[in-house]
This record gives structure tokens, C-alpha cells and sequence, in this order.
């Protein structure tokens, strides 16, 4: 599950006393990086930001779960209009379940790093809360990044109603995201 605040969790099961087959969560818009040819989504998109199937899951739990989340938006949030989401290759993953689904390729996000605190994953979302505008506070013992060359993010986008609509003719090329600090 995602942990950003205001964000929307869904199960997928087929029986109501059965545990999930899968997990999906919806996260405010708020990928500044993408706000790019003056295209801005804040009010009409949402992010991906979680899914999860588990082993037992049938093959295609993943755009099963989607197309419903796709409908549930349609009724219950009309003001929704287009899904983004990532996928990490340098985790193994490949994007297939969004392609069978119809997601469309949007772009890279160049300069991907992962951090560590105190030899413990942690996001920039993290960083951000906990030391607003001076990470440089802690100390490169409390604070490290990967040092390996990672591959670029790439990001899908999906309409919520109907097929995705291709944006642009190649996939564009963004800059790696960073939350926006507290003044």
C-alpha cells in the first residue's frame, strides 16, 4: 500500500470473505516534473502508485483490477480523466500488465537514484518530510545513494474512460522527480 496522504485503496477479491487477490492505491496528483508544455493534471489525474498481486492470483488479476478501478472512478470521481503511473525496470519490472491493458509508454524519468538512511530504503517523499529544505543535515553516514547507473524510470499514462490516447508521437524525456519542500 501507498502511504501518501490522501490516497485511495482498493482490493480486488472474488468472494467478500476471501483475502485480496490484489492491491491497488490511487495517489494525489503531484508529479511537478510532468507539468511540462504546460499540460498540468492536478485536478483530472491520479498516480498509480501501488499495485500489488499476490502469488495466487489469476494471470490476469492485474487488468482485471484496473479495468474495475477504472470504472469505479468513472462513477464515483468523473472529474478523474487519466491514470500515471511507474515502472521500475531496475526492480525486474517490465511493464507488460499495463501494456495488456492498454496503458500507453509517456515517457522516461532520467537520473533515478535510490537513497538510503541509515542503511534503510527511503524515498525522497521521506527525506523531504522528515528534513524539509536541508537534507544536508544528516550526515553522509545517516545519508547514501545508490552509486550504480540505473535505467531510466518509464512512466505509462491510461485514460479513464476508453483506450489511451497517445500524447505524443515518442515518449517524452523528464527529469527525476523531487516532492516539493515546505517554505
Amino acid at each position: 500500500m501507498s502511504f501518501r496522504p490522501g490516497s485511495l485503496h482498493f482490493g480486488l477479491t472474488f468472494s467478500p470473505r476471501q483475502w485480496p487477490w490484489a492491491l491497488v492505491s490511487l495517489s494525489p496528483f503531484d508529479l511537478s516534473n510532468l507539468s511540462q508544455g504546460g499540460v498540468s493534471w492536478q485536478e483530472s489525474a491520479l498516480v498509480l502508485s501501488r499495485v500489488y498481486v499476490f502469488p495466487e492470483a489469476p494471470k490476469n488479476a492485474i487488468s482485471f483490477a484496473l479495468a474495475k478501478l477504472r470504472r469505479w472512478l468513472a462513477i464515483n470521481r468523473s472529474e478523474i480523466t487519466t491514470l500515471i503511473t511507474y515502472c521500475n525496470p531496475n526492480l525486474g519490472f517490465t511493464g507488460a500488465s499495463y501494456e495488456a491493458d492498454n496503458w500507453r509508454l509517456f515517457g522516461y524519468e532520467h537520473c533515478t537514484r535510490y537513497a538510503y538512511m541509515h542503511g534503510n530504503y527511503v524515498t525522497d517523499r521521506r527525506i523531504a518530510e522528515l528534513f524539509g529544505k536541508a537534507p544536508e543535515l544528516l550526515s553522509r553516514d545517516e545519508l547514501t545513494f545508490s552509486v550504480w547507473r540505473l535505467q531510466p524510470l518509464r512512466l505509462y499514462i491510461r485514460n479513464v474512460r476508453g483506450r489511451a490516447e497517445v500524447r505524443h508521437a515518442e515518449p517524452c524525456h523528464f527529469e527525476r522527480w523531487m516532492p516539493s519542500l515546505p517554505t
